[in-house]
């Protein structure tokens, strides 16, 4: 649409509709992009619209602090009580503890019994009601209702490395063996049922166990560099059995490289390779080629992120609810520097990748468990002691900033342009200010112009049906607003920052008025 002002050239009017909506792509920042993508998308998520918007923040559950730094959460359902428990392991400088909460965090009670606890890194699985503890440097230890204790067993295993399935404990026992308890009893490492698989002839060039899991009746187990898969084709009540166990496939090339960026996502097994977000459906599928994964368009970031962070470092978790698999890559040190990456799960985009649709600053999990009651529990490491839920729209009362920027766009033309205005449509509940800002022809420097949307603006002229008001209540309406432009060039990036503190934001639609001038 052009519209003429005072004569002169025409006044274009170009719309960028659902701006981010395919996510982020910083692999292609440097190319021509169109409005779908985004070069830049901090503290944000894609709504159930798929509408740019501010992501929940965290709401403290529990008054009195735990002592240490909260490690690993886990929900373990008490078979006795009917209900749900959270389980968190807790590190201090020199202890080790286990605490468990029957109100999702809110109050909390040492449950580490008599158990040997040295490892702030084990793993929690469970097995019929059972809870065991997988600790580098430590036998198993057991849960089994009332608080911990160690296993006596002979021959166990004493890595962090496994999980339950096929109604058996399955643990790294060494570089290249898993081990496994007899059926239903995870206390026996060394009777009849029990054993171990042998993996020294199956890796092609040497690996070492890294990760175990179960995917679609089959028992996966990991390597840095291989992904070995064993079914039984009799089959049984409980799966797979050990002992008519055969190599189904074996993946060269790609392995996980930190245990906890596992997760079961739509059926599906999502985890970290050295080349990025890896789907083990897809790698089936494709023969073995990692070059295809689910963080295409982040991969050189990502990779960096990952090479600077230890292991235990990374975690994830997946939450249905919110449609979302979160992998947090903490840098280790005291103030947190690290990032979340978040991945919309609803579907992938034609090369094979998920969107990317927020990189969080300020909300990196330092362990994470979804709850039976569809919430997400988070520990953090600058607020230690503490269990908070997703929810609300700020961080334990501070606020974090929203910032956006589009990738470089020549707006349809080969022509010089002359920035004239922006508008931007949004969503928001209160009194918002809103710095719009763009850039021309690759600088990074931007140009800045700020303005308030005010609180209770009539919303009727838009049509609250076809903005879809009425999904939000609350007070939430949409506004537009225009702030002036300025400068000439060939390309263009434009984009927004907003600080959010307690309530939503959501960007509808940015539009640009140009002038075009001659050509370059």
């Amino acid at each position: 649409m052009a519209e003429r002002m005072h004569g002169g050239a025409p006044l274009l009017h170009i719309p960028l509709n659902a701006p981010a909506f395919s996510g982020l792509n910083s692999q292609a920042a440097a190319a021509i992009l169109g409005p779908e993508w985004a070069t830049r998308l901090d503290n944000t998520v894609l709504d159930k619209f798929s509408r740019l918007s501010g992501r929940k923040g965290i709401e403290k559950r529990n008054s009195s602090t735990l002592t240490g730094d909260v490690k690993f959460l886990f929900e373990h359902y008490d078979a006795t009580a009917d209900a749900y428990h959270l389980l968190a392991v807790v590190d201090t400088s020199s202890t080790i503890t286990i605490h468990k909460s029957t109100d999702y965090g809110q109050t909390w009670s040492d449950v580490s019994g008599t158990a040997t606890l040295s490892d702030g890194d084990m793993l929690l699985v469970e097995l019929g009601g059972d809870v065991v503890g997988l600790q580098n440097g430590e036998t198993p230890i057991i849960y089994s209702g009332t608080s911990f204790s160690d296993i006596s067993a002979s021959n166990m295993p004493d890595y962090n490395v496994g999980c339950a399935a096929f109604g058996r404990i399955w643990s790294k026992r060494s570089a290249t063996t898993v081990a496994y308890t007899g059926l239903l009893d995870p206390t026996d490492w060394n009777a009849t049922g029990s054993g171990e698989i042998d993996l020294t002839s199956v890796w092609q060039n040497g690996d070492v166990v890294t990760a175990v899991s179960e995917f679609n009746g089959q028992l996966v187990i990991f390597g840095r560099n291989h992904v070995v898969i064993y079914d039984d084709d009799t089959g049984s009540e409980l799966g797979l059995d050990p002992a008519n166990a055969v190599l189904a496939d074996i993946i060269t090339n790609v392995g996980c490289i930190a245990r906890d960026s596992i997760q079961a996502v739509n059926g599906d097994l999502w985890f970290l390779s050295d080349s990025g977000v890896q789907r083990l459906s897809r790698l089936i599928e494709t023969t073995n080629n990692p070059l295809t994964n689910i963080s295409n368009n982040i991969q050189d970031e990502l990779q960096l992120r990952v090479q600077a962070a230890d292991e235990m470092e990374i975690k994830s978790v997946y939450s249905p609810r919110e449609r979302l698999y979160l992998l947090a890559i903490s840098d280790g040190t005291t103030t947190e520097t690290g990032v979340t990456y978040a991945f919309d799960t609803q579907g992938a985009l034609q090369d094979g990748s998920f969107r990317v649709t927020g990189v969080w600053t300020y909300l990196v999990p330092r362990a994470a468990a979804y709850g039976n009651d569809q919430n997400l529990y988070v520990s953090v490491k600058e607020k230690a002691g503490f269990v908070y839920r997703y929810s609300g729209y700020d961080d334990d009362g501070e606020s974090y900033v929203v910032d956006y920027e589009s990738g470089w766009n020549d707006l349809g033309s080969p022509n010089l342009k002359i920035l004239k205005h922006i508008t931007g449509l949004l969503y928001v509940q209160s009194s918002t200010t809103v710095s719009f800002k763009w850039a021309w022809d690759f600088r990074t420097a931007f140009r800045t112009s700020t303005t308030t949307y005010p609180a209770n603006a009539n919303a009727a002229e838009w049509g609250i049906a076809e903005w879809g008001i009425a999904e939000w209540g609350g007070g939430l309406v949409i506004q537009e607003k225009r702030v002036p432009g300025g400068g000439t060039g060939e390309y263009l990036k434009v984009g927004l920052s907003t600080e959010v503190n307690g309530e939503v934001f959501t960007l509808q639609q940015l539009s640009l008025y140009t002038k075009l001038g001659r050509l370059r």
